[in-house]
């Protein structure tokens, strides 16, 4: 029973694998929908995003905003830079305001000509004021690694829509939180 099996499996495969047509490597074309320009201007990009900041351990959300601009390294590479405030989040009397400054690399996967799948990974700056009631407030700091995912919308050659999902996560001596910021965003780019 096995070996009927096995003989048929292969005789499957190799009837797939003839009815496959051959290609050469002269048959294969490479599409640039986002071909980049050799002028240096042309690779920049900024842009603005609002959203939702989701504290984990505070348990509560706030209205978030980023300022973020980058250079194109080639058609899938992207340097990116951004300031992102988190809003100010508070649990029963403890409150947390956070900022960070990032810096990361942003991988693109073009889906279609006006559609672009990212993914990105780099550091974060953050800064954290903190106040609790029995101990009174101060301020934390650290650099950590953030990441995020998302999808830009081409509206025009110069511009997109931008949706996206970044993860952070601040543990300092006085501050240990998660936050996932969701947002939608303009690119312009130059």
């Amino acid at each position: 029973m096995k070996t009927n099996t096995v003989i048929a499996t292969l005789c499957g495969a190799l009837a797939l694998s003839a009815a496959a047509p051959v290609f050469s490597a002269n048959d294969i074309t490479i599409s640039r929908p986002h071909s980049m320009s050799s002028n240096m201007a042309s690779n920049l990009y900024f842009g603005v995003q609002l959203g939702n900041a989701n504290y984990d351990t505070l348990n509560d959300s706030s209205p978030a905003f980023a300022l973020f601009g980058g250079y194109h390294l080639n058609e899938v590479l992207a340097l990116d830079v951004a300031y992102t405030s988190f809003g100010e989040a508070e649990d029963d009397s403890n409150k947390l305001e956070a900022t960070a400054f990032s810096l990361g690399i942003l991988g693109k996967l073009p889906i279609k000509t006006d559609l672009t799948l990212y993914g990105k990974v780099g550091l974060a700056k953050w800064d954290a004021d903190l106040t609790i009631p029995t101990f009174g407030s101060g301020t934390d700091s650290g650099t950590d690694v953030y990441f995020g995912a998302g999808i830009d919308y081409d509206i025009s050659g110069s511009s997109a829509v931008r949706f996206g999902i970044d993860f952070y996560t601040f543990d300092g001596d006085d501050v240990d939180e998660d936050i996932a910021s969701v947002s939608v965003g303009f690119v312009f780019k130059l």
